[in-house]
Formats: C-alpha cells, structure tokens, sequence
C-alpha cells in the first residue's frame, strides 16, 4: 500500500495495513485528492468497499487518537481509564497504573515548551 501511494504518502493520504486517510485543507483539495488516491488504487488493481468509507469528516478516532484540525490529542475515551483507574494499594497496582499511564508521555507537552508557546502567541 505504501508503495502504490508512495506520491500521496504524508502528502494528501496515509496507509496503515488495509486502511487509507485522506487529508486535505479545504472541500475542493479533498474531492481532487479523494480522486488521486482512489485513481491510484484502481490503477494497481485495488478496489475500496462503499460501505466501509466515510468521507468528509472534520475529526477521526484513529489508534487510540482524535486528530481534527487543531492537531492531534488522546482519544477521550482512553483517558477515562485512567480517571477512573483506582487508587493503587500495591506495588504491583503502582507498575499496572504506571504502564499504563506512560502511553500518555508521547502526547504530553512540557511545561516549559507550553509555557514558551503561550509567551510567544
């Protein structure tokens, strides 16, 4: 998948295994980029199933994220599990809260880089 959209990679589309994400700044750019994409698949022998697209969505829930224009956050319902994680009594409470609250590091920003962005805008 990767190969056949290698032009639209991080450009307008985004493979991950079967899946494809199509990206675009305004309505006009995504019908033209829609129909890149699915000309190219069409084009390698591909073919998509109607019934499990969705098309012109200003948000998505993908792995775990919610990506929207404002840029890309923690799904809501991934950070409930940890809201409502109990208090940890044991050391091996404590590793299964920390495991589990590590995933978040990624998507966390530092103090200080929030603190130079706000100074900055």
């Amino acid at each position: 998948m990767d190969t056949i959209l290698s032009i639209y990679r991080f450009v307008c589309a985004i493979a991950y295994l079967d899946d494809v994400l199509i990206f675009s700044a305004t309505y006009e750019d995504h019908l033209r980029d829609v129909d890149n994409v699915l000309s190219a698949l069409g084009n390698a022998g591909l073919t998509v199933a109607p019934k499990k697209c969705a098309f012109g969505f200003t948000s998505l829930k993908l792995l775990g994220y919610r990506a929207h224009a404002l840029g890309i956050m923690v799904d809501e319902e991934r950070t409930r599990a940890v809201l409502d994680f109990p208090i940890p009594r044991t050391a091996k409470e404590t590793l299964r809260f920390y495991a589990m609250a590590s995933w978040y590091r990624k998507t966390q920003v530092h103090p200080r880089l929030r603190e130079e962005g706000q100074a900055n805008a």
